[in-house]
């Protein structure tokens, strides 16, 4: 079983991103924050193994995702939503590896985890609609 944390400021898209996870016989969420600090914090007591990382497009990318890094627990893999190429250099940067587009169907995302969880670290190619 996958253990899955989402950390997502958007209350809702939180709940659809956690409910839609809950769903796989595969994984099961363990725990769903806002805020980057708090997302960090509850994220450490639900000891993950991957974190899915939603930054709202009104937020500055690195900077929330640096800060949320900065309180990850080790072990924990971060697939991260990206909007743009951009965006997705910018995470990789800061070392995460596994990135899903938020225009990618939702299958992706579940790949994704699955890959965190067995160790692949890749980036799926944001795709330009």
């Amino acid at each position: 079983m996958i253990h899955v944390h989402v950390a997502c400021d958007d209350e809702l898209y939180r709940s659809v991103i956690a409910d839609f996870l809950a769903h796989q016989t595969d994984m099961e969420v363990v725990g769903a924050s806002g805020d980057d600090q708090l997302g960090a914090a509850a994220s450490a007591l639900t000891d993950p193994d991957v974190v899915v990382l939603s930054i709202p497009p009104t937020r500055d990318a690195a900077a929330h995702a640096r800060e949320f890094l900065a309180g990850q627990p080790h072990g924990a893999v971060v697939v991260a939503f990206c909007r743009t190429p951009e965006q997705a250099d910018v995470y990789m940067s800061l070392g995460i590896r596994l990135l899903v587009h938020s225009d990618e169907p939702a299958r992706q995302l579940t790949e994704a985890v699955r890959a965190a969880a067995n160790g692949n670290a890749r980036k799926l190619a944001p795709t330009r609609h």
